[in-house]
Protein backbone atom coordinates (compact mmCIF):
# COMPACT_ATOMS: atom_id res chain seq x y z
CA UNK A 1 0.00 0.00 0.00
CA UNK A 2 1.16 3.20 -0.91
CA UNK A 3 2.35 5.61 1.79
CA UNK A 4 2.39 9.12 2.58
CA UNK A 5 6.17 9.98 3.96
CA UNK A 6 8.14 12.97 4.81
CA UNK A 7 11.92 12.60 4.78
CA UNK A 8 13.87 15.54 6.88
CA UNK A 9 17.39 15.94 5.01
CA UNK A 10 16.26 14.79 2.03
CA UNK A 11 18.19 16.97 -0.73
CA UNK A 12 21.94 14.76 0.15
CA UNK A 13 23.06 11.34 1.03
CA UNK A 14 21.29 8.85 2.77
CA UNK A 15 17.81 11.33 2.51
CA UNK A 16 18.28 11.53 -1.45
CA UNK A 17 19.08 8.04 -1.98
CA UNK A 18 15.56 7.02 0.34
CA UNK A 19 13.48 9.72 -1.58
CA UNK A 20 14.58 7.61 -4.71
CA UNK A 21 14.00 4.37 -3.50
CA UNK A 22 10.37 5.15 -1.53
CA UNK A 23 9.40 7.12 -5.08
CA UNK A 24 10.32 3.58 -6.70
CA UNK A 25 8.13 1.74 -4.17
CA UNK A 26 5.16 3.69 -5.31
CA UNK A 27 4.57 6.04 -2.07
CA UNK A 28 4.25 9.65 -2.01
CA UNK A 29 7.48 11.49 -0.83
CA UNK A 30 7.98 14.61 0.36
CA UNK A 31 11.67 15.49 1.09
CA UNK A 32 12.23 18.35 2.91
CA UNK A 33 15.61 19.84 3.51
CA UNK A 34 17.65 22.91 3.26
CA UNK A 35 19.09 23.01 0.02
CA UNK A 36 15.73 22.82 -1.89
CA UNK A 37 17.43 24.04 -5.59
CA UNK A 38 18.71 20.49 -5.51
CA UNK A 39 15.90 18.66 -5.30
CA UNK A 40 14.72 20.14 -8.37
CA UNK A 41 15.27 16.51 -10.45
CA UNK A 42 13.43 14.32 -8.16
CA UNK A 43 10.54 16.59 -8.91
CA UNK A 44 10.33 14.80 -12.18
CA UNK A 45 9.96 11.10 -10.36
CA UNK A 46 7.22 12.58 -8.23
CA UNK A 47 9.16 14.00 -5.49
CA UNK A 48 7.30 17.10 -3.71
CA UNK A 49 9.78 19.59 -2.40
CA UNK A 50 9.84 21.26 0.94
CA UNK A 51 11.76 24.13 2.26
CA UNK A 52 12.40 22.87 5.81
CA UNK A 53 15.18 23.99 8.26
CA UNK A 54 14.96 20.89 11.41
CA UNK A 55 15.97 23.45 13.29
CA UNK A 56 13.23 25.57 12.81
CA UNK A 57 10.00 24.53 14.49
CA UNK A 58 7.93 26.29 12.58
CA UNK A 59 8.91 25.49 9.23
CA UNK A 60 8.70 22.14 10.03
CA UNK A 61 5.11 22.24 11.50
CA UNK A 62 4.00 23.88 8.38
CA UNK A 63 6.11 21.69 6.36
CA UNK A 64 3.62 18.90 7.92
CA UNK A 65 0.58 20.91 7.33
CA UNK A 66 1.51 21.04 3.52
CA UNK A 67 1.61 17.63 3.46
CA UNK A 68 -1.74 16.88 5.33
CA UNK A 69 -3.47 19.37 3.83
CA UNK A 70 -2.51 17.98 0.25
CA UNK A 71 -2.81 14.52 0.98
CA UNK A 72 -5.10 14.67 4.25
CA UNK A 73 -2.98 12.34 5.76
CA UNK A 74 0.57 11.56 6.69
CA UNK A 75 1.86 8.11 7.18
CA UNK A 76 5.37 8.06 7.73
CA UNK A 77 8.51 10.01 8.97
CA UNK A 78 12.05 9.00 8.04
CA UNK A 79 13.94 11.68 10.52
CA UNK A 80 17.31 11.84 8.83
CA UNK A 81 18.98 15.10 8.75
CA UNK A 82 22.07 14.88 10.41
CA UNK A 83 26.10 15.88 10.12
CA UNK A 84 28.73 15.12 12.16
CA UNK A 85 30.48 17.62 14.60
CA UNK A 86 34.54 16.84 14.35
CA UNK A 87 36.93 17.64 16.80
CA UNK A 88 38.44 16.88 19.94
CA UNK A 89 36.44 17.38 22.72
CA UNK A 90 38.62 20.49 24.61
CA UNK A 91 38.70 22.12 21.12
CA UNK A 92 34.96 21.46 19.89
CA UNK A 93 32.88 24.98 21.19
CA UNK A 94 29.96 24.85 22.87
CA UNK A 95 28.08 26.36 20.62
CA UNK A 96 29.31 24.12 18.16
CA UNK A 97 28.36 21.30 19.78
CA UNK A 98 24.97 23.04 20.82
CA UNK A 99 24.49 23.18 17.05
CA UNK A 100 24.77 19.52 16.27
CA UNK A 101 22.46 18.53 18.88
CA UNK A 102 19.91 20.79 17.81
CA UNK A 103 20.08 19.31 14.38
CA UNK A 104 20.90 15.59 15.24
CA UNK A 105 18.50 14.99 18.11
CA UNK A 106 16.07 18.12 18.53
CA UNK A 107 15.93 18.57 14.77
CA UNK A 108 14.33 14.56 15.09
CA UNK A 109 12.36 15.46 18.12
CA UNK A 110 10.75 18.72 16.06
CA UNK A 111 9.58 16.41 13.11
CA UNK A 112 8.50 13.59 15.25
CA UNK A 113 6.24 15.63 17.61
CA UNK A 114 5.00 17.71 14.11
CA UNK A 115 3.72 14.35 12.55
CA UNK A 116 2.27 12.34 15.70
CA UNK A 117 -0.89 14.13 16.43
CA UNK A 118 -2.18 13.07 12.68
CA UNK A 119 -0.98 9.83 13.38
CA UNK A 120 -2.01 9.04 16.49
CA UNK A 121 -5.52 10.44 14.94
CA UNK A 122 -5.18 7.88 12.04
CA UNK A 123 -4.23 5.18 14.49
CA UNK A 124 -0.98 4.42 12.49
CA UNK A 125 2.25 5.22 10.75
CA UNK A 126 5.52 4.70 10.32
CA UNK A 127 8.59 6.79 11.77
CA UNK A 128 12.20 4.85 10.98
CA UNK A 129 15.00 7.18 12.45
CA UNK A 130 18.66 7.44 11.14
CA UNK A 131 20.88 6.85 13.90
CA UNK A 132 24.17 5.62 13.37
CA UNK A 133 26.74 3.23 14.64
CA UNK A 134 27.96 6.01 16.23
CA UNK A 135 24.79 5.17 18.56
CA UNK A 136 27.46 2.87 20.79
CA UNK A 137 30.95 3.60 19.70
CA UNK A 138 32.42 6.42 20.37
CA UNK A 139 35.76 6.99 18.39
CA UNK A 140 38.17 9.98 19.58
CA UNK A 141 37.51 12.97 17.52
CA UNK A 142 33.89 12.44 17.27
CA UNK A 143 32.78 12.88 20.74
CA UNK A 144 29.80 15.85 20.55
CA UNK A 145 28.56 13.59 17.35
CA UNK A 146 28.44 10.00 18.78
CA UNK A 147 26.97 12.12 21.77
CA UNK A 148 24.02 12.96 19.98
CA UNK A 149 23.86 9.79 18.42
CA UNK A 150 24.01 7.80 21.88
CA UNK A 151 21.12 10.38 22.69
CA UNK A 152 18.89 9.93 19.55
CA UNK A 153 19.26 6.29 20.10
CA UNK A 154 17.90 6.60 24.06
CA UNK A 155 14.97 8.55 22.19
CA UNK A 156 13.92 6.28 19.81
CA UNK A 157 13.63 3.44 22.04
CA UNK A 158 11.25 5.53 24.52
CA UNK A 159 9.26 6.86 21.77
CA UNK A 160 9.20 3.34 20.60
CA UNK A 161 7.42 2.21 23.67
CA UNK A 162 5.04 5.45 23.87
CA UNK A 163 3.76 5.41 20.21
CA UNK A 164 2.71 1.80 20.49
CA UNK A 165 -0.52 1.83 21.37
CA UNK A 166 -1.08 4.00 19.26
CA UNK A 167 -0.26 1.38 15.90
CA UNK A 168 2.53 3.60 15.52
CA UNK A 169 6.10 1.57 14.99
CA UNK A 170 9.23 3.38 15.46
CA UNK A 171 12.03 1.88 13.47
CA UNK A 172 16.09 3.11 13.85
CA UNK A 173 18.72 2.64 11.25
CA UNK A 174 22.59 2.68 12.39
CA UNK A 175 24.62 3.29 9.10
CA UNK A 176 28.06 2.96 9.08
CA UNK A 177 30.13 4.81 6.77
CA UNK A 178 28.71 5.76 3.72
CA UNK A 179 30.24 7.43 0.52
CA UNK A 180 28.23 10.42 0.73
CA UNK A 181 28.30 14.28 1.25
CA UNK A 182 28.85 14.01 4.90
CA UNK A 183 32.34 14.21 4.66
CA UNK A 184 32.58 18.01 2.89
CA UNK A 185 29.31 19.32 5.15
CA UNK A 186 31.24 17.62 8.40
CA UNK A 187 35.40 18.81 7.87
CA UNK A 188 33.97 22.50 8.58
CA UNK A 189 33.62 21.90 11.86
CA UNK A 190 37.22 20.31 12.52
CA UNK A 191 38.78 23.21 10.67
CA UNK A 192 37.09 25.01 13.59
CA UNK A 193 38.07 23.11 16.49
CA UNK A 194 41.65 24.24 14.77
CA UNK A 195 41.15 27.35 15.99
CA UNK A 196 40.77 26.34 19.61
CA UNK A 197 43.25 27.75 22.10
CA UNK A 198 43.58 24.01 23.21
CA UNK A 199 44.33 23.05 19.14
CA UNK A 200 48.32 22.95 19.44
CA UNK A 201 47.90 19.99 22.05
CA UNK A 202 45.77 17.95 19.33
CA UNK A 203 47.32 19.02 16.79
CA UNK A 204 48.55 15.24 15.07
CA UNK A 205 45.28 13.92 16.43
CA UNK A 206 43.24 16.26 14.43
CA UNK A 207 44.97 15.55 11.12
CA UNK A 208 45.01 12.58 11.07
CA UNK A 209 41.45 12.64 11.97
CA UNK A 210 40.95 14.29 8.82
CA UNK A 211 42.51 11.86 6.41
CA UNK A 212 40.93 8.69 8.36
CA UNK A 213 37.69 9.92 8.13
CA UNK A 214 37.77 11.02 4.76
CA UNK A 215 38.89 7.35 3.95
CA UNK A 216 36.45 6.07 5.81
CA UNK A 217 33.60 7.55 4.32
CA UNK A 218 35.05 7.13 0.86
CA UNK A 219 35.09 3.86 1.47
CA UNK A 220 32.12 2.59 3.16
CA UNK A 221 29.10 1.36 2.18
CA UNK A 222 26.84 2.24 -1.20
CA UNK A 223 24.10 4.61 -0.15
CA UNK A 224 21.82 2.31 -1.59
CA UNK A 225 22.66 -0.58 1.45
CA UNK A 226 20.97 2.14 3.13
CA UNK A 227 18.09 3.35 1.41
CA UNK A 228 17.14 -0.91 0.94
CA UNK A 229 17.03 -0.92 4.98
CA UNK A 230 15.00 1.94 5.02
CA UNK A 231 12.49 0.57 2.45
CA UNK A 232 12.16 -2.71 4.13
CA UNK A 233 11.31 -0.73 7.77
CA UNK A 234 8.68 0.82 6.04
CA UNK A 235 7.17 -1.80 3.87
CA UNK A 236 6.74 -4.06 7.30
CA UNK A 237 3.68 -3.95 9.22
CA UNK A 238 5.91 -5.41 12.60
CA UNK A 239 9.93 -3.51 11.51
CA UNK A 240 12.63 -4.35 13.10
CA UNK A 241 13.53 -2.45 16.33
CA UNK A 242 17.39 -1.75 14.87
CA UNK A 243 18.64 -2.05 11.34
CA UNK A 244 22.31 -3.06 10.75
CA UNK A 245 23.17 -2.36 7.13
CA UNK A 246 26.52 -2.17 7.00
CA UNK A 247 27.89 -5.65 7.73
CA UNK A 248 31.33 -4.36 8.54
CA UNK A 249 31.04 -1.07 10.22
CA UNK A 250 27.86 -2.61 12.71
CA UNK A 251 29.65 -5.98 13.23
CA UNK A 252 32.59 -4.31 14.16
CA UNK A 253 30.98 -1.77 16.98
CA UNK A 254 29.07 -4.95 18.17
CA UNK A 255 31.92 -7.13 19.06
CA UNK A 256 33.72 -4.24 20.24
CA UNK A 257 31.39 -2.91 22.63
CA UNK A 258 30.70 -6.51 23.84
CA UNK A 259 33.39 -8.41 23.89
CA UNK A 260 36.30 -6.84 23.56
CA UNK A 261 38.07 -5.20 27.16
CA UNK A 262 37.33 -1.84 26.98
CA UNK A 263 41.45 -0.49 27.24
CA UNK A 264 41.64 -3.17 23.90
CA UNK A 265 38.66 -1.26 22.01
CA UNK A 266 40.22 1.91 23.02
CA UNK A 267 43.65 0.99 21.60
CA UNK A 268 41.99 0.13 18.60
CA UNK A 269 39.59 3.21 18.21
CA UNK A 270 42.86 5.55 18.53
CA UNK A 271 44.62 3.69 16.04
CA UNK A 272 42.06 3.91 13.50
CA UNK A 273 40.72 7.69 13.82
CA UNK A 274 43.63 9.73 15.07
CA UNK A 275 46.84 7.66 14.34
Amino acid sequence: MAMVILITGASRGIGRASAERLLADGHVVYGGGISYDSMKDLEDRGLHRLKMDVTDEQAVNEGVATIVAEQGRIDGLLANAGYVCLGPLECVPIAEATANFEVNLFGVARAVNAVLPHMRKASQGHIVIISSVAGFVSPPGMGWYTATKHALEAYGNTLRMEVKRFNIKVAIIQPGFVPTTIAGSSLPTLDRAKQSASADAYREEMANLRVNFTNAVDSGSPVETISNAVSRAFASDSPRHHYRPNLRDALTGVIFTRFVPQRLADAFLIIVFTR
